[in-house]
Parts: C-alpha cells; structure tokens; sequence
C-alpha cells in the first residue's frame, strides 16, 4: 500500500512548502519510519507507548542486535514489513522497510 502525508524537511523538520504554496504531499514511509526511530516512547502525546528514542540507545551499553530488536518491534506493530536491517556500532542504520 502507498501511504501519502505531508512532507517535513529532513534537517529543520518544517513543512516542506512546494512551488505554489502548497504542503508538499508525498509517499510518507521513509519519513514515517525514520520518525519512529528518532521518537522516543511518550514523545507522542496521542500514542505513548510508539518510538524508539534510537539517541537513548546509542548513549548506553546496548548491543546492536538488541537496538535492532527495538526498532523492528516498533516498525512492525506500526504495519512495516522489515526486509533489512543492521544496526552500524557508529549508530548508523541500514533499514529496508515497506507498508
């Protein structure tokens, strides 16, 4: 299925305003799976128990299969199918995810 939603910048996470001053609206899965990660548990007022808060893990002791648990638990109850995913010891993540 394509998910479609209103795009934020990936630096500022404003909302990306297209030529004519329109909210920019577009296939929303990278952005909604790469939120989910950064959020952590309780920043979403709405659904407390959704996110991850991948800063908290990569400031611990955690192992990367374990921070990959996390975050494949989060993404599946949110509907992705995971086909990959690697957690970097830099906190880099490879993930290959669709809805």
């Amino acid at each position: 299925m394509n998910y479609t939603d209103i795009i934020l910048n990936q630096t500022t996470y404003d909302l990306n305003i297209s030529s004519n001053g329109d909210f920019e609206v577009l296939n929303s899965d990278e952005q909604s799976a790469s939120l989910l990660i950064q959020f952590a548990e309780g920043n979403l007022k709405q659904y407390p128990l959704v996110g991850v808060g991948i800063v908290n893990y990569l400031a611990s002791n955690s192992s990367q299969d374990y921070i990959s648990q996390i975050i494949r638990a989060q993404l599946v109850q949110d509907g992705f199918n995971v086909e990959t995913l690697s957690v970097a010891p830099n906190g880099t993540i490879k993930l290959t995810a669709t809805r």
